[in-house]
Order: C-alpha cells, then sequence, then structure tokens
C-alpha cells in the first residue's frame, strides 16, 4: 500500500477520534435549565426591565448585573458552543457568556463598555486549567469601575477575585484562543466522569442557584 494511501487513512482515523472524542460530550451536554428573573427570558426583554426599572447610572449597573447573575443558574464550561444570548436565555455559562451577556445588556442601556481577560487570577475553587477570567470594565461620567455577574453580592466597583497577570481588552481572538484550549480539558473531564460513573466536576458544570437565585423565583426544563 502506498505511503500516501496509508497516509490519508492515517488522518482519517484522528479525525473520526477527534469527532467522537469531542462530539460525544456535547451529546451529552444538560439540556437547559431556565430562569425567569423579573419575568426576563431574553435579552432583549433585560433590556426592556432595565429601561423601565426608573434606575440610572450605577444603580442601573448593579441591576443589570445582578438580573443577569440571577439568570445564569449553573456554571458551564460544558457548552462552549453557546453565544452570549443564547446562554443567557438557556441560563447557563462560563465569564464569557455571562459576562458577555452583561456587556450586550450594558451597551444598549448606554453605557462605555470593554471587556477585559487576565490569564490568571485568584478565585476560589478554580481548576488548575480554567484559571483565567473575563470580565468588564464599565465607565459612567468619567470614572470606571470593574464590574462582574459571577456572584449576586458583586456590585460595581467590588468583585470576587483578584488579577495575578496583566489586564488586558479583549481582542477578536481572545475567546476562541482560550476556549480552543479549554475544550479538550473539557471533553476529557466529561469522558471521565462517564467512565467512572462520578459527577462531572465542579469546574465544567455546576448548579448554583444557591449562589444567584432567590428562594421562590421560576424554572423550567426546556429543549435547545
Amino acid at each position: 500500500m502506498g505511503t500516501k494511501k496509508w497516509g490519508g487513512i492515517g488522518a482519517g482515523s484522528v479525525l473520526g477520534a477527534a469527532v467522537v472524542f469531542f462530539g460525544v460530550p456535547r451529546l451529552l451536554a444538560p439540556k437547559p435549565v431556565r430562569h425567569y428573573p423579573e419575568g426576563v427570558d431574553t435579552l432583549a426583554e433585560a433590556v426592556s426591565n432595565c429601561r423601565s426599572s426608573g434606575l440610572s447610572g450605577w444603580e442601573l449597573v448593579a441591576y443589570a448585573q445582578r438580573l443577569v447573575a440571577r439568570k445564569f443558574g449553573h456554571y458551564s464550561a460544558w457548552h462552549l458552543w453557546e453565544t452570549s444570548p443564547r446562554a443567557f436565555r438557556n441560563g447557563r455559562g462560563n465569564a464569557r457568556r455571562y459576562n458577555g451577556a452583561l456587556a450586550m445588556l450594558l451597551t444598549e442601556l448606554g453605557f462605555d463598555v470593554v471587556m477585559v481577560h487576565a490569564a490568571r487570577v485568584r478565585q476560589p475553587e478554580r481548576p488548575w486549567w480554567s484559571v483565567g477570567h473575563t470580565w468588564l470594565w464599565v465607565t459612567h461620567d468619567g470614572t470606571r469601575r470593574e464590574v462582574c455577574a459571577r456572584r449576586l453580592d458583586n456590585e460595581p466597583g467590588k468583585v470576587d477575585f483578584e488579577p495575578l497577570t496583566r489586564v488586558e481588552p479583549e481582542r477578536p481572538w481572545t475567546g476562541p484562543v482560550v476556549e480552543a484550549a479549554l475544550r479538550p480539558f473539557v471533553a476529557a473531564a466529561v469522558w471521565r466522569a462517564t467512565l467512572t460513573g462520578r459527577p462531572v466536576p465542579d469546574g465544567v458544570y455546576k448548579a448554583r442557584e444557591d449562589e444567584v437565585q432567590p428562594r421562590g423565583e421560576r424554572t423550567d426544563s426546556a429543549s435547545e
């Protein structure tokens, strides 16, 4: 058999293995568990809700931050294919999803918003392979504050992490590069959990209702 044919078989085998390695975890990914704080389902509804709140300035920023935090009842690095608007509706995502949704919301409300990223931050309960973080710089009346929707008790200017490396504005390639590096670790963690019968690690998927959801708030399970 010729060298080219062997090469084609080898490339096909590698491609097939990659499809299985990454594809099966995607098929196993949990369905959405949606939250409806203030009756809000979509980002467009969040914009309308914030505009009708009667708030302005940093009070409006804080309200929007809490609204987004309440929408994301699950932390998920498992659903990296979802956009921020879709993740907002489905109530799950990582920092680029919930803070990406918050950036879109605040921009629609007229604030000056920059998404920023640090390769390493000090933050509790983070796996070694996921030590970076994405959050926002929001400017209002000449003052810039850090804003992050990770927790309900975060406020504009008060966040629950400390950057350990240089903070840089996100570039178009930042998210794709960072998440391309994350995907193999996420897939491996899902495979390990599936084969051993153990839960998926919190660094991949974690219910956050106790952190972000007030008691009595309506939720439902939904199809994709």
